[in-house]
């Protein structure tokens, strides 16, 4: 597509948009959505960020002055999901966007994994609403037109990439235009649009800056030149071949071209300052962490879980938004961006879609009010892994950090698990799993990976209970190291203590509990261990961990709508919707409550029961070629006997009760095949437990049947059918059944 360039005849435009502002008439305010590419808090300055890259962006900084800064905002730590998940308000184990989506990469596997038709973004969102949406730049969630899998085909009316002017760029020559050539595309596409002026809009400038270039230009360098004229330094990056400097360049040369791109399209004055006139909402964030080969961080930035390489500038100007430089110490992860530019736009339920979201609003904290101005509890993150087929999630809040696996054959080890205090570490270098933690973040611990089960489906640990799960907890002085292990209930015995003289042993090889101690240690260690036990005895929360117990399943029965009984695995979901042809799988499980009182510890009752889970085991999704996404799978209970003699779908499709006892949204084409050619998409074997999610319904329902046996007709797990053509069943394993909370007396 043709190009104009000529920042001469787009300043006529310019000037046509800011005279025709005050007569559009429009309420609904522009929305500018500025996304950078490995932009950490490492390289923007203070407010926004820490700046240990010492880059210069007066421009970032002004414009958040007049707004809202959000210095705990956390992303997926690579490009991709966090793309996805930042258009369609949704998690990657929904969306299927686990990797980064290489335009080269093999198919069917690359668009197999592509951000699917049936997910809806914000562009299809505001465009139903009456918006003009524009994309700039970097996609990378999906390539095959045909397949509905671009930006033009997911809801943007106009999208202006990079490889529209690729040929004409030669940066050994000119420097890199790149930056200055997408502020050209987005302000001609706003500007020179037939309806400019009368109708509001919706700028995607999501940059490919400052991202590391895949090729090297001929001088070797990673980072492409750009216009010296660019840096508001004022320094010349590139006198030499330093990735750090010229890693620098390229942010300082986006920070400049941002402004510009602002004052073209009448949002921002001269000065930097918001034009009220331009009604136009403006965020500014990153997709991931700064690149580790520059970064700070290091081996703790993009790619990796860490803070480094989750925690990325976040703000937030313009209409409706208090000019105040609000520095807000509030949790916002990538998928809340969705619900919060819904919320400004006034959607309602039906315009922001049907699929299951993980967004959560924060529009009350930038000045629009919203349905209930609720803090975010934890931000989640997570990370893929090809060899070994692993997927990893980063479960944080204010305080704590938990990186956890969560897709893996059989039930996830808590050993794996790491586990930071973010206020007393966080560089996080002391992970507390490996080496001890006392009763308190013991109690938080376990209780944090108790809550991530509703968040990544996926994570299901293995059972524990508060008298056989410990650990250590290591105290010092300057001449002494004792380590207690303690469980819920407090120290453990003292036979398991392990005590050091770090004077005469500083490697902390001898333990003098097992060598013998002279009469100046043994004194030193009964003080020590009378205040430890004194400190620990009473812990505040204690009595939080939670006891699991495990319910089967007695009963297990898979039908089709032709009443057809499927022989082999628990086979969930629709084939050729909205064909003649069109069949739909359901699985029926029942539960055997009466193995609860051989479960329970000695003092509980079925009274103690808290919180409960259906969990089943994943076996496969197909890859064929007419394979699509399936849509959520809802659990509800069953309100007439059946059994596998009795068997009919009249029943069975009329006899349960619209009471959802869980829910779980699995990606499409999730299966990894450890034994030979694998696909890109979220590794969760054959044999991955899946949980439908706590249930406050399913408890009282679980305690019904304890109580009316007869009543004890299972559970009916059903897909909602999506409006696309294909196979939309999944399968899994006849194995799982009822995880049970209970909590300490």
């Amino acid at each position: 597509m043709g190009l104009p360039f000529f920042r001469s005849v787009l300043a006529l435009s310019v000037c046509f948009l800011i005279a025709a502002g005050s007569a559009w008439g429009q309420t609904s305010p522009n929305i500018i959505f500025i996304l950078t590419d490995d932009q950490g808090l490492d390289a923007i300055e203070a407010p926004l960020g820490s700046n240990e890259l010492n880059v210069h962006t007066p421009t970032l900084k002004k414009l958040a002055s007049q707004g809202a800064a959000f210095p705990y905002a956390r992303m997926n730590p690579v490009c991709s999901p966090t793309r996805a998940s930042i258009l369609t308000g949704r998690h990657a184990f929904r969306t299927g966007v686990t990797f980064v989506i290489s335009e080269y990469g093999p198919l069917p596997d690359r668009d197999l994994v592509s951000l699917q038709t049936n997910e809806r973004t914000f562009a299809e969102m505001l465009g139903d609403m009456g918006y003009y949406t524009v994309h700039i730049d970097k996609w990378h969630v999906g390539w095959d037109e045909s397949k509905g899998l671009t930006a033009l085909t997911q809801g943007f009316d106009a999208s202006y990439l990079r490889g529209d002017y690729l040929d004409l760029d030669e940066p050994n020559v000119v420097g890199d235009e790149h930056i200055s050539l997408m502020v050209d595309s987005a302000v001609e596409a706003i500007t020179g649009s037939s309806s400019s002026g009368e109708q509001p809009y919706l700028l995607y400038f999501a940059s490919y800056d400052p991202h590391r270039r895949n090729q090297d230009d001929a001088d070797g360098m990673a980072w492409w030149k750009v216009d010296p004229a660019l840096h508001p330094s004022g320094d010349d990056y590139y006198t030499v071949p330093n990735l750090v400097d010229r890693y620098r360049g390229v942010v300082e040369a986006v920070d400049t071209e941002i402004g510009r791109l602002l004052r073209e399209l009448g949002v921002i004055d001269a000065n930097g300052d918001y034009i009220e006139e331009s009604n136009t909402v403006v965020f500014f964030t990153s997709d991931n962490g700064t690149d580790r080969e520059v970064s700070v961080f290091r081996e703790k930035a993009k790619g990796m879980l860490f803070e480094g390489g989750l925690r990325v500038p976040l703000f937030v100007f313009g209409a409706g938004v208090p000019a105040r430089g609000m520095v807000l110490g509030r949790p916002v992860n990538h998928v809340d961006f969705y619900d919060t530019i819904a919320d400004i736009v006034g959607a309602d339920d039906a315009q922001r879609g049907s699929n299951p979201r993980n967004s959560q609003s924060f529009s009350d904290a930038i000045g629009w009010g919203g349905p209930s101005p609720v803090n975010r509890a934890f931000t989640i993150s997570s990370k893929a892994e090809e060899d070994p087929a692993d997927h990893w999630v980063g479960f944080a809040d204010m305080q704590y950090k938990l990186i956890a696996k969560a897709g893996d054959r059989g039930l996830a080890l808590l050993s794996e698990d790491q586990f930071y205090d973010l206020y007393a570490d966080p560089l996080e270098e002391y992970d507390l799993v490996a080496n001890g933690m006392d009763v308190q973040q013991a109690i938080d611990y376990v209780n944090m990976r108790n809550n991530l089960v509703n968040y990544w489906p996926t994570s299901v640990s293995e059972a524990w209970s508060p008298d056989d799960w410990s650990a250590p907890a290591v105290h010092e002085t300057e001449q002494y190291r004792l380590v207690v292990w303690v469980n819920a209930n407090g120290p453990t015995d003292p036979i398991n203590d392990e005590f050091y003289d770090l004077q005469h042993d500083p490697d902390a090889l001898d333990n003098l509990l097992e060598s013998g101690m002279n009469p100046v240690q043994q004194s030193a260690y009964e003080e020590m261990r009378a205040s430890i036990t004194n400190d620990l005895q009473n812990p505040e929360g204690s009595g939080n961990v939670p006891y699991l117990v495990d319910i089967p399943i007695t009963q297990s029965l898979v039908l089709d709508s032709n009443g057809n009984k499927v022989i082999g695995p628990l086979r969930i979901g629709h084939n050729d919707v909205g064909r003649q042809q069109h069949v739909e799988t359901r699985a029926f499980l029942k539960f055997d409550v009466s193995k609860i009182d051989e479960q329970l510890p000695p003092g509980m009752t079925i009274d103690d029961v808290t919180e409960a889970q259906i969990v089943v085991a994943w076996k496969k999704d197909s890859t064929a070629a007419d394979e699509t996404d399936t849509g959520p799978i809802r659990a509800y209970p069953m309100s007439v006997f059946w059994n596998a003699k009795t068997r009919d779908w009249d029943k069975l499709n009329n006899g349960y009760l619209n009471i959802e006892l869980g829910m779980v949204d699995v990606a499409p084409h999730v299966i990894v095949n450890p034994d030979g050619p694998r696909m890109h998409g979220l590794p969760m074997p054959s044999g991955t437990p899946v949980s439908y999610g706590y249930s406050q319904d399913l408890v009282t329902y679980l305690k019904h049947w304890y109580n009316n046996p007869q009543e004890n007709v299972g559970v009916v797990l059903m897909a909602d059918p999506l409006a696309l053509d294909g196979n939309q069943q999944v399968d899994f394993l006849r194995t799982g059944g009822l995880r049970l909370t209970l909590r300490n007396q």
